[in-house]
């Protein structure tokens, strides 16, 4: 748990307050160490590109209310379609990548 001033906050005795249940993604940063009471959830992993004419389904797993203003409930599922990059937020659970495929008769 940190403060306003990004600082670890501590008890009376000295230990690192903890957040129960709570996610953290970091990107693009510096080393940083696990506090007591952390652990890693996954291993570091690539940013997942969507080419065209694919799609990544993703599920919300809390409330929330995205960039362009949509507003999520937790267990609401929608698509992120390609071309583009897609990093992960704390509040969304990735699924598969769907790929589009048309045939047309000769």
């Amino acid at each position: 748990m940190r403060d306003n001033n990004g600082e670890i906050v501590v008890d009376a005795s000295g230990q690192a307050r903890l957040c129960h249940a709570d996610l953290d993604i970091r990107l693009a940063q510096d080393p940083f160490p696990l506090y007591p009471g952390e652990v890693l959830k996954q291993p570091l992993t690539a940013l997942s590109v969507i080419v065209a004419n694919s799609a990544l389904r993703l599920v919300a797993v809390l409330d929330f209310e995205d960039d362009s203003g949509d507003k999520r409930t937790a267990g609401d599922e929608w698509l992120f379609e390609g071309p583009g990059r897609w990093s992960l937020r704390d509040y969304m659970q990735d699924g598969h990548i769907l790929i589009v495929c048309s045939f047309n008769e000769k």
